[in-house]
């Protein structure tokens, strides 16, 4: 498949290119200076800064009616994207682990694309890993509000999720285990974690550790009263804003 990159110069855009390219893929990079004029090519992804994004699309790029557009762009409302492709458009968020083939993608498309698009979006989303396609049909959410979620859950999630690990690892080190044991330790606890809510639910596994007045049970009261799940949830909240207000003059 022949894929255009446009903006594929951050963190994400180089993965996606890179991770495109070891596929087998022909990929093609093209910058802000660049022709996006007759793009010979059967699928374009948008990896551009969000304040970048209107100026790509108004520079004539000019698509095959069959070639769909997959935007990794925050914040920008998909409809932003309809006028600029016959084939469909597709707004997405992933996490940086999808440049390992390991991420796990939300993306919504703009109509029913025929086949042919259709199954070039769903090669590449593979390529990325797991993934979920949301829609509005059944919802009073928006598709474009599914994909703030997506970006402070996932995209910038994994940052939060990294830093909250590396808390852990940082109270070993303090207790004089050495950087690689408190890692190992950490990360194994994190997994047994995740094994667990895949068996039952979160208030259940917790009363199940937690003996009254047991060690669990007096972290997890500092745990309450330091406000941990607020900071939490805004860290989230002002994220998801920070969508939202990128996408209000678009």
């Amino acid at each position: 498949m022949k894929i255009a990159f446009i903006g594929g110069y951050g963190h994400l855009g180089q993965g996606l290119y890179q991770l495109a390219k070891s596929h087998g893929h022909e990929v093609m990079q093209v910058g802000r200076n660049d022709s996006k004029s007759y793009l010979d090519v059967e699928l374009v992804v948008l990896t551009t800064p969000p304040s970048k994004t209107i100026f790509c699309l108004e520079e004539e790029l000019d698509l095959k009616d069959d070639v769909p557009i997959i935007s990794f762009v925050a914040g920008i409302p998909l409809e932003t994207y309809t006028p600029h492709t016959v084939a469909g458009a597709v707004k997405a968020m992933t996490n940086i682990a999808a440049c390992d083939g390991k991420g796990f993608t939300v993306w919504a498309k703009d109509r029913e694309m025929p086949p042919r698009p259709l199954s070039r979006v769903y090669a590449f989303m593979d390529m990325l890993g797991k993934w979920c396609e949301v829609d509005d049909s059944n919802s009073t959410k928006s598709v474009d509000s599914y994909l703030d979620d997506a970006t402070a859950l996932i995209g910038s999630g994994t940052a939060y999720a990294v830093q909250l690990i590396e808390n852990f690892v940082q109270y070993g080190i303090s207790e004089n285990l050495d950087a690689e044991m408190a890692q190992k330790w950490v990360r194994e606890t994190f997994l047994s974690a995740l094994h667990l809510l895949e068996e039952d639910d979160a208030e259940s596994i917790v009363n199940s550790i937690a003996s009254p007045n047991g060690t669990t049970a007096e972290g997890l009261e500092w745990l309450s009263s330091d406000k941990v799940d607020l900071s939490i949830h805004n860290a989230l909240s002002v994220t998801g804003e920070k969508c939202r207000s990128l996408g209000e003059n678009h």
